[in-house]
This record gives structure tokens, sequence and C-alpha cells, in this order.
């Protein structure tokens, strides 16, 4: 997990690279950002069943009150653009959830009303959970999607 609030899908495996090779680097480009994008919505989906059993306390966003929305809605999974060789999708929380994300991943102190009233609030966990259980998971993903891709190769 890279920042706070971030999680990225990266390929690192000989044989997922064994297979990689196969693929011409412009077919690449165009076949990864897919089985990436799959697996990036498995973590996502993980991560949102688990922030979805936090429930909101004071200042943290609440869904229907104005622009803010509850987090398990904040998390969203998006490709970024490609840098060289590496194709990158992220999953993230956006808005002002994300500040909402570190407290409720790590735990903070208490707080009411800009004052310390002493004590901290206990971590409740639902990006590293998600990141763990779901790794087998989205490795298959992304394996059965390029498997997919190279039977249809024709169509590229």
């Amino acid at each position: 997990m890279k920042g706070i609030g971030t999680a990225r899908v990266e390929v690192h495996d000989n044989g997922m690279d064994n297979f990689l090779a196969k693929f011409p680097m412009e077919l690449r480009h165009k076949v990864l950002p897919r089985a990436l994008a799959k697996a990036s919505r498995i973590m996502a989906r993980q991560a949102r069943i688990g922030a979805k059993r936090i429930k909101p306390g004071w200042g943290q966003p609440r869904g229907g009150r104005g622009r803010e929305e509850p987090l398990n809605r904040s998390i969203r999974s998006k490709a970024l653009p490609p840098k060289g060789t590496r194709i990158i999708h992220r999953t993230k929380t956006t808005g002002k959830a994300n500040v909402h994300a570190v407290a409720a991943e790590y735990g903070h102190e208490k707080v009411i009303f800009k004052i310390h009233v002493g004590g901290r609030v206990p971590e409740k966990k639902f990006w590293r959970p998600a990141i763990d259980e779901t790794r087998d998971a989205q490795h298959a993903a992304i394996m059965k999607s390029l498997r997919a891709d190279l039977k249809n190769i024709a169509k590229f």
C-alpha cells in the first residue's frame, strides 16, 4: 500500500511475468489495463464492504448531508496514464472521506471541537484486510483476463 487511503495492484510474479512475455509490447498496453481493472475492482469491493461496517461518528461524512458521502461510497478504482512500460490501476478514497479513511484505518486521538479530550479511538481496518484477503482472487482475475485475451488475439 503506497500512501494513505490508496492501494495499487502490482504484478510481481515470475509465472505471470513469463506469461506476459508472450504478448508483444503494444498488445500488453491494450490487455493489461483491462486485467488490472478487474483485479482492482475485486479489492475495491472488499474495501467497501469493510468500510460499510464503520459507522460514521461526529465530523465524519454521512450520506445525504451536503456533498459529503459515506466512506464506503468514496472508494474508487481508476486507471492512471501509462508511464513507460508501467501500467497502473489505483484504488483510493476520494473527497472529504479521504481524511476520515486515515483516521478510521489507523485510529486517532479523541478530539471534540478541536480540543483533545484524552484517549484513543481504536483502528477499524478496512484497507489492509481487503488487500490481504483478495490477493489470490486478484491474481486469478488477472490471469483469467489475460488468458481470454490471448485466445482472442485476432481481435486486436
